[in-house]
């Protein structure tokens, strides 16, 4: 598995660190147009960079492991980890109890998927029962 570490980003320099940062702008785009809207690729690129570094402080340096956060950052927004709405998913992208952070991650990764198809299965269900959403209990 390849671990990518801020030293090392910065060791490989500036071309293969825009490289990453543009590889992750266009994934952003391609896969969360809502967060990448109105946004220039320099702003864009700039969003990234902080939101890496946020999964950095969390102990997070694989290329997966980034491209998985930048995923919760296009699910849940640019500063989901220090909304009060998402407390739960930073408390255990911190767990102590836990020393990996790749498995942190994979737990939040898991139950964030887990949420999205039970959510996706609802939907599914009130449109077969011809439940609207204007109409939700």
């Amino acid at each position: 598995m390849l671990t990518i570490r801020n030293e090392q980003l910065r060791a490989l320099g500036a071309p293969q660190q825009d490289a990453f940062l543009n590889q992750m702008a266009a994934h952003l785009r391609s896969f969360f147009p809502e967060r990448a809207d109105g946004l220039e690729d320099r702003s864009l690129k700039h969003k990234v960079a902080e939101a890496l570094a946020g999964a950095s402080a969390l102990g997070l340096s694989g290329r997966r492991d980034l491209c998985r956060y930048l995923n919760l950052v296009g699910l849940y927004g640019w500063h989901f980890e220090k909304s009060e709405a998402f407390a739960g998913m930073r408390a255990r992208l911190e767990d102590p109890a836990i020393s990996s952070p790749s498995e942190r991650l994979e737990n939040v990764w898991s139950r964030c998927l887990q949420q999205q198809e039970t959510e996706r299965n609802n939907r599914d269900l009130r449109r077969s029962l011809g439940i609207d959403e204007a109409h939700r209990i």
